[in-house]
């Protein structure tokens, strides 16, 4: 999979992780982001993970950078919209 946009990833086994995507998932959409749980093949194999494998935070991938997990995520995600 190639990363063409800014893409969070998120567990999608975890009930606070779904709920939090689906509350700011549609914003985040219409800034350009994508958003997609981390168990989906493509975007597991972008990360470098295995089969069964999961971070133990979400993951910001950016095209042509390192992805990005916690704080750091949440920092770098908010420069994007604007927001530092």
């Amino acid at each position: 999979m190639t990363i063409d946009r800014p893409t969070i990833g998120y567990d999608a086994e975890c009930r606070l992780c779904r709920r939090i995507a689906g509350r700011i998932g549609p914003t985040l959409r219409r800034h350009g982001f994508a958003v997609r749980p981390l168990q989906d093949a493509e975007l597991a194999d972008a990360l470098g993970l295995t089969a069964g494998m999961l971070p133990d935070e979400f993951q910001f991938l950016r095209p042509g950078r390192r992805p990005l997990g916690g704080a750091p995520a949440i920092a770098a995600i908010a420069a994007l919209l604007g927001l530092q």
